[in-house]
């Protein structure tokens, strides 16, 4: 986690997708303006990063795309999210 050790609340943000638009957008904000010593976030994109997600990398957020694409079911994309949320164990998932 953090520098402040279990202090530190764990949050994954997961999204559809990080292309240009107004939840993407206020997304990177709010993760933007959250105090880094208390807060480590993940934020996760269920198809591409897009825009938004190349911003938000490029803060040093680890941004991360489960490469699924729009309508179409995807086990392998929920598998890697499953695999995901039980490394990191986040203390909220944001959606």
């Amino acid at each position: 986690m953090g520098s402040s050790g279990d202090d530190v609340i764990s949050i994954i943000h997961l999204i559809t997708g990080l292309q240009t638009g107004g939840a993407e957008r206020m997304l990177a904000r709010l993760v933007a303006g959250m105090d880094r010593d208390r807060f480590e976030n993940t934020v996760v994109s269920m198809t591409e990063l897009g825009a938004i997600g190349e911003e938000l990398a490029g803060t040093g957020t680890p941004t991360i795309s489960l490469g699924m694409r729009r309508g179409i079911a995807n086990p392998l994309g929920l598998l890697h999210l499953i695999r995901l949320l039980r490394e990191r164990r986040p203390t909220i998932v944001q959606t």
